[in-house]
């Protein structure tokens, strides 16, 4: 293989797999609860929407601040990485206890905004109210992870996610189907989810305060932030990171949508959400990867190389997007046995996946061309705009005028709901091909522009 893009799947794909160890958690709930019925796993799914506003922002946040902290390595500005560290931490607790506080008193009332069922409203709320006591916990684990990522540390953060992954399994198994243990059906897999969290949260501190070397970071860093990074910070990571949030909120505008239809629809789509989660892992750890490759670049001064750079991230792009179309392809016969669904439903899922294998093509080259290339080149502003336009006027507004007001065919109104994803991939691909997209982000050297 040649070395370059040995390189960067050295680190995309360590970052996949921590992405698909942390969100397995989530996903184990989603497949025990699953197997118990319908009703169960659209509830367990649509509850999820929350702890998704949650994940994105934190993606927002650590893709924003990997991009200084690259930079910054670049540059071998140890003190400046340890200020984004704490400024990127007190915006997490903020955040994260402000939506536990959310979640746990405005259960009920969060579920029947996002769903008509009553069934599904009582499952959701129980499920909601347990499970956000686990925000904080996966909100620590993901900010310093990204800070790790970002000075090229992943395995720590591997080792974390995996036992992690196996103390859900066990916790789901003992909670959830009672075999040998309880029972206790929904509110067992949000203990089980809390628990899981705990083993890695754990891991990750112990790491940080007694073995990591490259950045040795204190929680005294979190008191006192330098004016100047500040300001790097705003300019760089809050549009990111509003970015995600009202990107999150769209897409929760959807998954509201899907709980508006018939309840076939909502079943599948909250199916294929979570397949689809599974198939752009990839796709994030090139994005991740490209960015940290980029900001490197930018900050060691070196923008003579940035038009092979940009040439090979988008071939590796393009070659994962093909993957995750045929994964999405793959796991069609082992939908039914992964969860207890009617043949109705069954074939509406079939439906959604052949026209989803489509879209992941995009959505993965997307990734890295928007949240990879462009961000880590500072251009955040574009991403912004490309990201949360698309997704509002195609997925959401002709999504619910073409699904709710019209009732036209189901592959076609899913089609409304992801189909963003086609457009801001080729919107990324024209802006970095033609568009002034190279920004410096921590100073800037007149001579390098």
């Amino acid at each position: 293989m040649n070395s370059y893009y040995k390189k960067i799947l050295m680190i995309a794909i360590p970052i996949a797999l921590q992405n698909l160890m942390t969100m397995g958690i989530s996903l184990i709930d989603s497949f025990s609860v699953g197997s118990i019925g319908e009703a169960e796993l659209t509830a367990v799914a649509q509850a999820g929407q929350i702890f998704m506003i949650l994940s994105i922002s934190m993606f927002g946040m650590t893709s924003g601040s990997n991009v200084l902290i690259a930079q910054y390595w670049g540059k071998k500005d140890i003190k400046s990485i340890r200020q984004v560290m704490g400024y990127s931490i007190k915006i997490m607790i903020m955040l994260s206890l402000t939506l536990t506080f959310v979640c746990y008193f405005f259960s009920v009332q969060i579920m029947s905004t996002l769903s008509n069922q009553q069934a599904l409203i009582e499952l959701g709320s129980s499920y909601l109210k347990t499970v956000c006591l686990s925000y904080l916990l996966y909100g620590i684990t993901t900010v310093i992870g990204g800070m790790l990522r970002g000075v090229g540390t992943v395995r720590i953060t591997m080792a974390a996610s995996f036992i992690s992954i196996c103390a859900s399994l066990f916790f789901n198994w003992y909670f959830v189907f009672g075999d040998v243990g309880l029972k206790l059906g929904v509110i067992g897999s949000a203990y089980a989810n809390i628990l899981a969290r705990i083993f890695e949260v754990s891991i990750i501190l112990i790491y940080v305060f007694f073995f990591e070397k490259k950045v040795n970071f204190r929680s005294k860093e979190i008191l006192y932030i330098d004016k100047e990074i500040k300001k790097s910070y705003i300019s760089n990571c809050l549009p990111v990171i509003a970015n995600e949030m009202v990107w999150v909120f769209g897409f929760s505008a959807l998954t509201m949508i899907a709980g508006h239809m018939p309840a076939v629809f909502t079943t599948s789509y909250s199916i294929f959400t979570v397949i689809g989660q599974m198939s752009n892992v990839m796709g994030q750890g090139v994005a991740i990867a490209s960015a940290i490759q980029i900001g490197t670049i930018i900050g060691a001064g070196q923008l003579d190389k940035l038009p092979e750079e940009t040439k090979r991230l988008k071939r590796i792009a393009f070659c994962v997007g093909v993957l995750a179309a045929t994964f999405i392809l793959v796991m069609i016969p082992f939908i039914p046995h992964l969860y207890n669904i009617t043949n109705e439903t069954y074939r509406v899922v079939i439906s959604f996946m052949l026209v989803g294998c489509v879209i992941e093509v995009f959505r993965n080259t997307g990734y890295t061309i928007n949240l990879g290339i462009l961000r880590g080149a500072g251009d955040a502003k574009f991403v912004f705009f490309v990201d949360v336009f698309f997704l509002w006027t195609v997925g959401v507004g002709l999504g619910y005028l073409c699904g709710v007001v019209l009732k036209l065919p189901l592959p076609f109104v899913f089609l409304l709901l992801r189909g963003d994803d086609i457009i801001k991939c080729i919107g990324g691909y024209f802006r970095v091909k033609y568009g002034n997209w190279v920004h410096q982000v921590t100073k800037i050297y007149p001579e390098l522009l």
